[in-house]
C-alpha cells in the first residue's frame, strides 16, 4: 500500500512538472505572457483608451475570476476606486485572461524559408538560412525534433512571377517551459531577387547560347554568258554566325562571253550546320553528403531543400550522440563550481519528524467529563493519560520501525539486494 501511495505521488508529481501554464489575453489570442501580471499590464493602454474620464494608478490580476482588475483615479473630482473592472474592448467585454498548458513531447512546426526556384533560365537560388536547434513557438520553448516529419513545398513568389519560393515546415517537440511573445522565433524575410548571370554573361555555364553554333554555307554562283558584256569576277555575300557558329558564303561566279563562249557554272557550296552546344541533364546530382563537407545539389530545387534538411538533421543528431568527441566539454561543466559537493555537517533525525510530520497537537487531550441522570446524577471523569503515555512508548517503536523500511526501499530503489 505504501509503495503505491508513494508511486502515486511521484506520478502526480510528474505529471505537474511537464506541463507549464502560460496566460493570453482572450482578444489578442496570439499574444503570449509567461504571468497573468504581465497579461494584465499589457492591457493597460486599451483600458484607458476606452475610460477618459479616470487615469489608471495599477492593474492586478485576479486569479479566481480570471480578469484585470484596475485601480483608478475619477478626474473630475479625483476620487479613488479600486479593483474596477474596466472594459478591453468597445463592445464592453473586460479585460480577460486565459491559460494555456505546454505540454512536454507536443509537436509544433516552424515554416522556414529555403529558396528560391525560377521557371526561367535563372539559377535556383539558395537563402542558407541557419535552423535554430531550440524555438519559442505558440508561446512555449521547443526542440528540433530530427525524427519528426518535415514538409517541403513550393508557393508563388510575390517578388517575382517567374519564380517560387521553397518553404520547409521544420519538426519541432515542446520541452514543457512557456515563453512570452517577444521571445517568439520568427522565420526570416525572403531576401530580394538576385540578378540573372545569363543576362550579363550568356556564355556561362548554364545559361542557354553557351554551346557552339552552326554555319549556313553558300557556294560558287555561276555565269551567264553573252557578247562581249564581260563577267569578272562575283563577289561574296558574306554569311554570319548563328548561335557563336562560323558563317558560310554565298559566292558569285566569274563572267564569261556569248557567241561562243561557255557558260559559266550554277554552283552550291557545302552547307553548313545549325545549333551545337552541350545539352544538360534534368536528373540531378548531389554531392558532399557527409557530415564537415558543403553540400552541392543541383536539379530539382524543392528536392535539393529536402537533402539540406535531412542532412543538417543527421548531423545535429550525430553530434549530439558521440558523447567521447564531448567528453572534455562534459567534463568541464561538472566541475563547474555550482555542481561541487556540499560540506558534510551532521543532522538532527529527530528534528525531521518534528517539523511538519504531526498533523495532531503533541499534549495529551484533557480528561473528559460525563454525567448520568439516573443513579443520583452523578459524575464520571475519563482520562486519556494511560493512552498517551502509550503513545509515547510506542511512538519511538514506530519511528525506528519506519526508518528501517525507508533505508530498505530507498536501498533497493538504488540496485541494492
Amino acid at each position: 500500500m505504501t509503495r503505491h501511495l508513494i508511486a502515486l505521488i511521484l506520478l502526480i508529481a510528474s505529471a505537474a512538472a511537464v506541463a507549464d501554464v502560460g496566460f493570453q489575453v482572450r482578444h489578442r489570442p496570439n499574444d503570449y505572457y509567461v504571468t497573468g501580471q504581465a497579461a494584465c499590464d499589457s492591457t493597460i493602454a486599451e483600458a484607458a483608451a476606452l475610460s477618459t474620464n479616470v487615469n489608471i494608478t495599477r492593474v492586478v490580476w485576479d486569479a479566481g475570476g480570471g480578469t484585470c482588475l484596475f485601480d483608478v483615479v475619477r478626474i473630475s473630482d479625483g476620487r479613488v476606486f479600486k479593483s474596477q473592472g474596466l472594459r478591453c474592448l468597445a463592445n464592453g467585454l473586460p479585460c480577460i485572461v486565459d491559460t494555456y498548458a505546454c505540454t512536454t513531447n507536443d509537436p509544433a512546426t516552424l515554416t522556414w524559408p529555403i529558396g528560391r526556384q525560377f521557371t526561367d533560365s535563372t539559377p535556383y537560388q539558395d537563402f542558407g538560412f541557419g535552423i535554430p536547434a531550440q524555438s519559442c513557438i505558440s508561446g512555449c520553448r521547443a526542440s528540433l525534433d530530427p525524427a519528426g516529419t518535415t514538409d517541403t513545398y513550393a508557393l508563388a513568389d510575390q517578388q517575382n512571377s517567374n519564380a517560387e519560393i521553397v518553404w520547409s515546415d521544420l519538426a519541432y517537440k515542446l520541452t514543457g517551459p512557456t515563453c512570452p511573445s517577444s521571445e517568439a522565433t520568427k522565420a526570416p524575410d525572403v531576401p530580394p531577387v538576385p540578378a540573372n548571370p545569363c543576362q550579363t554573361n550568356p556564355q556561362a555555364p548554364g545559361c542557354p547560347g553557351s554551346g557552339t553554333g552552326g554555319d549556313t554555307g553558300g557556294g560558287t554562283g555561276g555565269n551567264t554568258g553573252g557578247g562581249d558584256t564581260g563577267g569578272g569576277t562575283g563577289g561574296n555575300t558574306g554569311g554570319g554566325d548563328t548561335g557563336g557558329g562560323t558563317g558560310g558564303n554565298t559566292g558569285g561566279g566569274t563572267g564569261g562571253n556569248t557567241g561562243g563562249g561557255t557558260g559559266g557554272n550554277t554552283g552550291g557550296g557545302t552547307g553548313g550546320n545549325t545549333g551545337g552546344g552541350t545539352g544538360s541533364n534534368d536528373n540531378g546530382s548531389a554531392s558532399g553528403t557527409d557530415c564537415g563537407t558543403s553540400l552541392s545539389c543541383t536539379g530539382d530545387a524543392v528536392g535539393c531543400a529536402i537533402a539540406r534538411i535531412q542532412k543538417d538533421f543527421s548531423c545535429r543528431t550525430k553530434e549530439g550522440s558521440d558523447f567521447p568527441a564531448q567528453k572534455d566539454a562534459l567534463k568541464q561543466l561538472i566541475g563547474d563550481p555550482q555542481f561541487a559537493p556540499e560540506a558534510d555537517k551532521e543532522i538532527n533525525v529527530a528534528d525531521l519528524f518534528n517539523k511538519g510530520a504531526r498533523f495532531l497537537p503533541a499534549a495529551c487531550p484533557p480528561p473528559k467529563s460525563l454525567s448520568l441522570i439516573t443513579n443520583g446524577g452523578r459524575a464520571f471523569e475519563i482520562s486519556y493519560d494511560p493512552l498517551c503515555q502509550l503513545a509515547t512508548d510506542l511512538g519511538y517503536l514506530i519511528i525506528v520501525a519506519a526508518s528501517i523500511f525507508y533505508a530498505i526501499y530507498v536501498g533497493r530503489a538504488a540496485g541494492g539486494e
